[in-house]
């Protein structure tokens, strides 16, 4: 039962979107996406106002989600995935 991180940006020299995807590389593979306009509006629309959009999925489920850097959230679910993989 693995955790999946995906991460969403706009662009490549996002320095929130950097930061987010240094953290979780340090535990974990990170999905990390470019999105494009269509999605963008889509995210827009459920009220998404900054990036990186993280995602944080288990068993094809959606656990979690927030835009922006959240280093709280981040420290969260690192403690979480840690977890996970010292109990194999």
């Amino acid at each position: 039962m693995k955790v999946e991180v995906h991460i969403y940006t706009l662009n490549p020299n996002c320095r929130a979107c950097k930061l987010t995807k240094q953290q979780f590389s340090k535990v974990t593979k990170v999905f990390n996406e470019r999105i494009n306009a269509e999605m963008l509006d889509n995210l827009k629309a459920t009220g998404v106002k900054s990036m990186p959009y993280v995602q944080i999925i288990q068993d094809q489920k959606l656990l979690d989600s927030w835009s922006g850097l959240k280093p709280d959230r981040i420290s969260s679910w690192i403690k979480v995935i840690k977890k996970e993989k010292s109990n194999g």
